[in-house]
């Protein structure tokens, strides 16, 4: 009997043994981290990310590596955030790589992306103005069509039977005229753009701009874009184009429905590229489509030169050579550099 007793006692013994020792056991440590991918502007600069450590194991750390060098620098000082630093991107498209993040036999993937550098964010134009500070003709591809020197909004063939000439032409001859009275010498393509000029009392406060605002009408995202002149008798501006738009943020084009002619006829759809370069925007119309009326002072041109000018856009208002003996309304191509406007 007494050995039944000290043999149970000694089975209870183990039993308590094991149980102890199960009640000492570590709960396995968890490790997690909120944010499941980075975005990036192209400047890069330095980024944090919080994570959580529950029932953390003695002796583990956290560590994060990237494959790639332009993520660097990881910083593990203040408890419960990795920072590290993202080089400014230089290139020409957006990049991407993934950080692995370590913490003891756990890891966690973390996309990052960086934009471009000459990426525009639908939400960096909402509500905002810009204003030109000037356009850059194409040499081949910006055609200056011949208007009227005595009615200069009607198109005009010299006796000659010449109706146009290239923007390379028109700065060629500008300034070889203006290299004739003038000391300080200038080339073609100093004349190949056209600066927009603030009024100011050294101007006898004149000038000409061209603006580009975007707005919102509701829920709706609107812009309109102008141009005119400044005069001290008071200010011309004209609606070029106006309406509600859409933006294809990663091919940086703006799709505007211009409804901006009180004619339904003339309403039309518009293509802008829009683009960064450093604080500056880069604004082209890629397509659009000219009033039927033009169709026949510029078929010859079309035929000539291969370049469909009635998708293509007019500049707006004429521009004359040096010695203002003829005048030009450029079509095609306009590169326009815009700054915000003050």
């Amino acid at each position: 009997m007494n050995k039944v007793t000290r043999f149970i006692s000694a089975a209870a013994a183990l039993m308590l043994v094991v149980v102890s020792c199960a009640k000492q056991e570590l709960p396995v440590s968890t490790f997690k981290m909120d944010s499941t991918a980075i975005v990036v502007p192209a400047g890069g600069g330095i980024c944090s990310v919080p994570y959580q450590v529950a029932s953390s194991d003695a002796g583990e750390t956290v560590e994060a590596v990237s494959p790639q060098n332009w993520v660097n620098g990881f910083d593990y000082s203040v408890d419960g955030v990795i920072s590290f630093n993202v080089d400014p991107n230089e290139g020409t498209e957006d990049r991407n790589t993934t950080i692995t993040v370590l913490y003891g036999n756990q890891t966690i993937s973390l996309p990052v992306s960086q934009y471009k550098p000459s990426r525009v964010l639908a939400s960096e134009i909402e509500n905002l103005t810009l204003t030109a500070t000037f356009c850059a003709f194409d040499r081949d591809k910006t055609i200056f069509r011949l208007m009227n020197p005595e009615s200069l909004g009607e198109p005009y063939t010299d006796p000659y039977g010449k109706q146009y000439i290239t923007a390379g032409q028109f700065a060629s001859q500008y300034a070889q005229a203006y290299n004739f009275v003038n000391p300080d010498k200038q080339t073609a393509d100093d004349f190949l753009v056209y600066a927009y000029v603030e009024p100011t009392l050294d101007n006898n406060m004149t000038g000409s701009f061209f603006d580009v605002r975007f707005y919102m009408e509701g829920d709706k995202r609107m812009m309109s874009v102008s141009d005119g002149s400044y005069a001290p008798a008071g200010n011309a501006e004209v609606i070029r184009m106006a309406g509600e738009y859409t933006y294809d943020e990663e091919k940086g084009l703006i799709y505007l429905y211009d409804d901006s002619n009180t004619m339904e006829m003339y309403h039309k759809d518009v293509v802008i590229s829009l683009k960064k370069d450093g604080r500056r925007y880069i604004f082209e119309i890629v397509e659009t489509v000219q009033p039927e009326f033009w169709r026949p002072y510029l078929s010859k041109i079309m035929d000539e030169t291969g370049i469909d000018l009635m998708t293509e856009p007019n500049f707006g208002f004429t521009l004359s050579n040096y010695t203002q003996t003829e005048f030009y309304m450029p079509f095609g191509s306009f590169v326009y550099t815009l700054k915000v406007m003050d």
